[in-house]
């Protein structure tokens, strides 16, 4: 019976010496496989958030020109009002298309046209009122990871991927 509890004893300090040094392999094992994982999830975060702050301010930019429209202001004034919304876009890779919607009785639909009488310099709006005026803007976000996540997202040349916004009112 004494040999024993000498036994015992002597595996538990034997445990507590060695405790250490077997758990230190495992956790660097552990950490490993989890930390590419905790990378890629963070950058992903990163990624989706600047995509949804792009995707915000164009949909305000095209809500701001659509207003503008709408009201019958002349068109470089809606592409100026569209420019000042969307700010912190790079303006110049942002792509507008000014439509002018006309409802077709007899098929039921409505037909669009480009926005504007080019005769007048500015141009002048010629949207009547009734008339749809819809703002269409496409804008190349470019992705901060580059490659990472640049099939999940579908991007082009592997770097951008196509933010549109769109935006319809009725002209007053």
């Amino acid at each position: 019976m004494v040999s024993m509890v000498r036994l015992t004893d002597s595996y538990a300090n034997w445990s507590r010496r060695h405790r250490g040094k077997r758990a230190c392999g495992s956790v660097a094992v552990e950490f490993a496989i989890v930390a590419p994982m905790l990378i890629i999830f963070m950058f992903g975060a990163i990624e989706f958030g600047l995509i949804f702050k792009d995707m915000l301010t164009l949909n305000q930019a095209a809500r701001e020109a659509s207003r503008t429209a709408a009201v019958g202001k002349s068109t470089s004034e809606i592409v100026a009002k569209m420019t000042a919304a969307g700010a912190t876009l790079r303006t110049a890779d942002i792509t507008y298309y000014l439509e002018r919607g006309v409802y077709n009785g007899s098929t039921g639909a409505w037909t669009y046209t480009t926005l504007g009488d080019t005769a007048t310099t500015p141009v002048r709006n010629d949207a009547l009122s009734g008339d749809q005026v819809r703002v269409r803007l496409e804008y190349p976000h470019r992705l901060v990871t580059g490659g990472l996540f640049s099939r999940l997202a579908n991007a082009q040349n592997g770097t951008a991927i196509r933010l549109r916004g769109t935006m319809v009112m009725r002209r007053e």
